[in-house]
């Protein structure tokens, strides 16, 4: 699957990465090192560093498994997650860009014909690094 991803990354316009955030605040070395790879895959791409710039703008990363993780535990492993995502993928706006949800309680919520708030949450953050992505296509075509 890496290699998959790896070789689709030139054509990418966005980035989504789902982290299993009950394990370690989900980023393990394994992680950090796959997110290395892309982003050297990139910058040795054409225009790379403006490629990786426009690809840090577009990401988003959804730590799942929200809902086990304890409440006394949630706003240190918050603060762990940003730090080390910080670290391995610089030039993003974090803040804006990691959500923490359940998609347990998202499905249990739609069979009830609802939403999560996470799961609103989730789809904005989608919509708005799709029509990020769209501008920057846009603007660098047109330049």
């Amino acid at each position: 699957m890496d290699q998959v991803l790896m070789n689709y990354l030139p054509n990418a316009f966005a980035f989504m990465y789902v982290i299993n955030v009950t394990n370690a605040g989900g980023l393990q070395k394994d992680l950090k090192d796959k997110l290395q790879k892309i982003h050297e895959k990139v910058e040795s791409l054409e225009g790379g560093s403006e490629e990786n710039n426009r690809l840090a703008e577009c990401s988003l990363f959804v730590c799942n498994k929200w809902d086990l993780v304890p409440e006394d535990q949630r706003d240190e492993t918050k603060k762990y997650v940003v730090k080390k995502l910080k670290e391995c993928w610089p030039g993003a706006n974090l803040d804006n860009q990691i959500v923490f949800m359940s998609t347990t309680n998202a499905i249990k919520a739609q069979q009830y014909g609802g939403v999560t708030k996470e799961f609103d949450d989730l789809l904005e953050k989608i919509k708005q690094i799709i029509l990020k992505a769209i501008n920057i296509r846009l603007y660098n075509h047109w330049l």
